[in-house]
C-alpha cells in the first residue's frame, strides 16, 4: 500500500486547487500488539498513525466535496442573480453572443426584448425593498412562465428584464406571448 505518498499527493493537489485528483482510500489495519517492549510500543504508534491517517484521508475528500460545491456555487451565482435565479447582465451577455453566432451560422433571426417596470422605485420607496424585492421574483416568475424552452431571460439589475427570443422574426415577434 501506498497510502502516506498518495494521501501527500492528494492534499498538495487539493491545495493547488486540482480538485479533480483521486483521494485515496485509506484502511485503519491495526496491528495486533502483544507486547510491553520496544516492539509493543512501535506497534501502538503504528497504529496511532494509521488511524490518523484515515481521519485525514476522510477529512480531505470531505473538504474537496465541500470545495468542488462551493466552486460550483460560486459558477451559478457569477452568471445568475441571487434574487430571482435568472440570468444576470454577464450571464445574459455570454447567452446573446452564443445566440449571434448560432444565428449566423444557421441564417436565422433572434429578437430582443428590453423591459423596464415603470415607476418601481415607488414600491420600494413606498412599501419597502422586501415587498419589491417579492415583485421582480414575480415578475420574473410571470415571464418565465410565457417563455419557451429556448428563450434566455434575464434581470440586468433593479427593475430592468430582457429576453432573448431565438429564431423569431419580424412575423413571429407579433406572435409572442411575453
Amino acid at each position: 500500500q501506498h497510502t502516506l505518498p498518495e494521501l501527500t499527493r492528494a492534499m498538495r493537489a487539493l491545495g493547488e486547487g486540482r480538485l479533480d485528483e483521486p483521494t485515496p482510500e485509506a484502511e485503519s489495519v491495526q496491528v495486533a500488539v502483544r507486547t510491553r517492549d520496544e516492539l509493543g510500543v512501535m506497534a501502538r504508534h503504528f497504529n496511532t498513525m494509521t488511524e490518523q491517517i484515515s481521519l485525514v484521508t476522510t477529512a480531505l475528500s470531505r473538504t474537496r466535496d465541500q470545495l468542488a460545491d462551493t466552486q460550483a456555487q460560486l459558477r451559478h451565482l457569477a452568471d445568475h442573480d441571487p434574487l430571482t435565479g435568472l440570468y444576470n447582465r454577464r450571464g445574459f451577455q455570454l447567452e446573446l453572443e452564443r445566440t449571434i453566432k448560432n444565428a449566423s451560422r444557421h441564417r436565422s433571426s433572434n429578437a430582443l426584448i428590453l423591459i423596464d417596470l415603470d415607476n418601481f422605485k415607488l414600491i420600494n420607496d413606498s412599501r419597502g425593498h422586501a415587498l419589491g424585492d417579492s415583485v421582480l421574483r414575480q415578475v420574473g416568475a410571470a415571464l418565465s412562465a410565457r417563455l419557451r424552452a429556448s428563450d434566455i431571460l434575464a434581470r440586468f439589475g433593479g427593475d430592468e428584464f430582457a429576453i432573448i427570443l431565438p429564431d423569431c422574426g419580424l412575423k413571429e415577434i407579433g406572435r409572442a406571448h411575453v
